[in-house]
């Protein structure tokens, strides 16, 4: 592969949080109807400004992308959102740029869930507890969801703080 695609398993913290996330995004309204990529239903942008189950997965993602990082530099979260997917849910391709690092870490879903599609040759699959962080330059998405319970799940950017 020529670029990095890093996944880690946070199954066993999982247990803790994810319930709360779960909670969280079943109780809120679809804050953007659908008008983003994402074709399912989504939070506000700045989840972790305000949840600490946001700010955790956050706070796992920083450090897998200063661990995984070629340089030493100062980043920040940019934004985190959840979503749930519903059957026929869907998000187009797209991509992140300018943040550096974008990842997605997974609540709920089953082995048979939409996977994460990367340059339309790449597929990872979802499971309970696994983040995937990669460069937010690489243009991805996630086809229908064919499942008929929610595939969950929490995404964001990290940018340079400078």
């Amino acid at each position: 592969m020529d670029f990095p695609i890093i996944e880690a398993n946070y199954s066993t913290e999982a247990e803790i949080y994810n319930e709360g996330i779960r909670i969280i995004l079943d109780e809120m309204d679809d804050a953007h109807s659908k008008t983003t990529n994402v074709k399912a239903k989504m939070s506000d942008w700045y989840m972790h400004q305000y949840y600490s189950e946001f700010s955790w997965v956050c706070e796992k993602a920083m450090n897998l992308a200063e661990r995984n990082s070629p340089h030493q530099v100062e980043y920040k979260v940019s934004d985190c959102w959840g979503a749930i997917y519903k059957k026929g849910d869907w998000t187009k391709k797209h991509d992140h740029w300018p943040n550096v690092w974008s990842f997605v870490y997974y609540v709920d879903c089953c082995e048979n869930c939409s996977p994460l599609i990367f340059n339309a040759r790449y597929g990872v699959a979802p499971k309970i507890g696994k983040m995937i962080l990669f460069p937010a330059w690489l243009v991805h998405y996630v086809p229908e969801q064919t499942c008929n319970h929610d595939r969950i799940m929490v995404a964001g950017n990290i940018g340079l703080s400078k």
